[in-house]
């Protein structure tokens, strides 16, 4: 006979590996602080963002592999079956059991998971017609060429577009900037396109789909804060000075761009042009503290590594307890129906 729960299995083991990663992360946005975040050396910036935006996923496929090796390890070496070491525990796994749907706590799971996936590509389906729209209001109709110029008076230069990216500059930005300060502000906007760094953008807000919106925002905008970072350190590379740079940013932040272009707001908000000041004039040096956060949440990831079958006892503990069907398991002399031993006997 089959036990039904092998999907509410797999299934628990993508939420509950989501949990920690989620938790791991708030842990770690609690310990650091946006502030001393935002002015970490771009690289370390760069890695610590995406490492934060991809736990919870990551976690997610660990405690589901970890859990769905203990069963097919079964398959190849019966000898080896997890039922053995736990005959009286309830065992709902694929090699016990079906995948079919057998509760209403496998169908919320699902449904949960498939929700916010759907709301990560319905998310970037309405960014896309944002964007859109903006285009045609900002070009009336469409702009060709890598490098495209407006008649605003509003000074503005942007990268748009994920396939083909083009660089926008507004006629205004050429009244307000030096020669050499137009050239660090296009060299600036090249390395954007270079990098692919909307592109990124996309990826990085689609994997973090399992990440709490709140931290999912927090992390998305301090990827871009590398972004831009790592775009003014290949622009003061282009034009030969950092300085030049620094300088043109500035001139850019006393104008308060804020309504004329899509994108250029993120550039100047609250803290950022500081920050990224700062990282132009001042030495980089690593911080050990990044080294110390990825060496905890590979130490933390090991008991998953190292104690897969207690984890998958756990998982399938916590669906038997779900699931709503008679929970079936084994014994040394076979298959014995849990839900038959917990009834009470006529005789009794």
């Amino acid at each position: 006979m089959h036990a039904h729960g092998g999907l509410l299995v797999v299934l628990l083991s993508l939420a509950l590996g989501a949990l920690v990663g989620n938790f791991l992360v708030a842990a770690g946005a609690a310990g650091w602080g946006r502030s001393r975040l935002a002015r970490l050396p771009v690289a370390q910036l760069h890695r610590m963002t995406w490492a934060g935006l991809l736990l919870p996923g990551g976690f997610s496929l660990l405690f589901t592999g970890a859990v769905v090796a203990v069963p097919a390890v079964a398959l190849f070496a019966p000898t080896l079956d997890h039922c053995a070491a736990y005959p009286a525990a309830p065992h709902l796994c694929f090699t016990h059991g079906t995948l079919a749907f057998s509760s209403g706590w496998e169908a919320a799971v699902a449904v949960a998971i498939g929700a916010l996936a759907l709301a990560a590509l319905s998310n970037e389906l309405r960014r896309f017609l944002h964007a859109r729209r903006s285009v045609v209001a900002l070009f009336g109709g469409g702009a060709r060429g890598a490098y495209v110029q407006t008649d605003d008076d509003m000074p503005y230069a942007f990268s748009l577009g994920i396939v083909a990216p083009r660089i926008v500059i507004s006629r205004g930005l050429k009244t307000i900037l030096s020669k050499a300060q137009l050239r660090a502000a296009v060299a600036h906007e090249v390395a954007h396109v270079r990098g692919r760094d909307a592109m990124w953008r996309v990826v990085a807000r689609l994997a973090s789909f399992l990440l709490w919106p709140s931290l999912r925002r927090q992390l998305v905008s301090l990827l871009v804060l590398a972004q831009e970072k790592r775009a003014d350190r290949r622009a003061a590379i282009t034009v030969g000075s950092a300085a030049l740079v620094a300088e043109t940013l500035l001139v850019l932040g006393r104008q308060h761009p804020g309504k004329a272009a899509p994108n250029l707001a993120p550039a100047f908000s609250s803290g950022w042009l500081e920050a990224r000041v700062e990282a132009l004039c001042l030495p980089q040096h690593g911080d050990r503290l990044v080294y110390r956060s990825v060496l905890t949440a590979a130490v933390l990831s090991l008991p998953v590594l190292l104690a897969p079958v207690q984890l998958h006892s756990v998982v399938e503990s916590l669906a038997g307890v779900m699931v709503a069907s008679p929970v079936h398991g084994h014994h040394a002399a076979g298959h014995v129906d849990l839900g038959e031993l917990r009834q009470p006997h006529p005789e009794d």
